[in-house]
């Protein structure tokens, strides 16, 4: 059977109400050989094709904290714990919807600001102790 007998065939077919619209353009389409997709089928979400990455808001605060807490020494341990939090949800974040590279940037920087801080806070600790600075506060 010659693709113009087939063709036939299914457009009878159609026409006595055994296929519908789409099912015409489906075996119209393998039929023809085509790789046209049929226009009147519905998308499911499985295939819609995600155009625009949505913006990572946490992650953009975690990298914003993490800057922000390199230039204040007495607060680099707590901005560094606050802008791992924000950089791990924006991290953890659809990598198919939104956008990861200030996330993992600040990520990296709040990993490095909480080492900084406590290597910070252990060199006051241990100076202090030597000089009894604090000591005139108990």
């Amino acid at each position: 059977m010659d693709k113009y007998e087939q063709l036939n065939k299914i457009q009878k077919l159609k026409e006595q109400g055994v296929l519908s619209e789409e099912e015409f353009n489906i075996e119209k389409n393998k039929i023809l050989n085509l790789t046209v997709p049929v226009q009147n089928k519905p998308v499911q979400k499985s295939q819609q094709v995600i155009t625009e990455k949505k913006t990572n808001s946490a992650g953009i605060v975690g990298f914003i904290l993490s800057l922000l807490g390199g230039f204040n020494w007495y607060l680099t341990l707590p901005l560094g714990i606050i802008a791992f939090i924000f950089s791990l949800v924006g991290v953890s974040k659809n990598s198919k919807t939104h956008k990861k590279g200030l996330a993992i940037t600040g990520l990296i920087f709040s990993i490095l600001l909480i080492l900084f801080g406590i290597f910070y806070y252990i060199q006051l600790l241990g100076h202090e102790s030597k000089t009894g600075a604090m000591s005139r506060f108990y």
